[in-house]
Formats: structure tokens, sequence, C-alpha cells
């Protein structure tokens, strides 16, 4: 299981543009299926609660009532808290800027 602290931070849009739903993610192409221009600036989170086998979280937003999920592995690699941030940048460096 993937473990990530009991209380963490995301923003809304952040989140609904993140929806890992069949409507809005291409699993096998690994591509978004919506453009953030699609998406209702105002939306806000108004459900989430985690899988039963505890590896996704299921959201529920105010904009149309969407639905969708997101694995808890991609909620841990992209949270804000400074050593994720840390740790995001050395791999950027690492694998990128590296001569």
């Amino acid at each position: 299981m993937t473990h990530i602290p009991s209380h963490v931070r995301f923003h809304s849009l952040w989140l609904r543009f993140s929806c890992q739903c069949p409507k809005c993610f291409e699993a096998s192409s690994n591509m978004k299926l919506i453009h953030i221009e699609e998406i209702d600036f105002h939306t806000v989170l108004e459900k989430a609660s985690v899988s039963d086998d505890g590896l996704s979280i299921s959201l529920m937003w105010s904009s149309g009532g969407h639905m969708g999920t997101i694995d808890l592995a991609s909620l841990r690699a992209n949270r804000y808290e400074p050593d994720a941030l840390k740790t995001r940048h050395h791999l950027t460096t690492t694998l990128f800027l590296r001569e």
C-alpha cells in the first residue's frame, strides 16, 4: 500500500485535472483525455474517500457532479511538502540536466 500522510493539501483544480477515470485519462497510453480549459475554474471538491483496497481515492466535484479516481501513488509523488518537492527537483536535475 502507498502511504501518504493523513492530512495532505491539494488544489481542487489540480485534483480535477489529474482525474484518472476513463472519461479523463487513457491508462494504456498514459494520456489525458480532457483539456484544462474544459474544467470549471471554480470547481470544488465535494467528497473524497479512500478505496477499499487502499490504492486509490474516489473524488466528487461540484461542477457537473463529476466523479473520478486518482491513485494514491500519484498523490504521494505530487504532494507539496518540502521533502517531496526536493525529491522531484533532484529527479528532474538528475534525469534531464545531466551532462
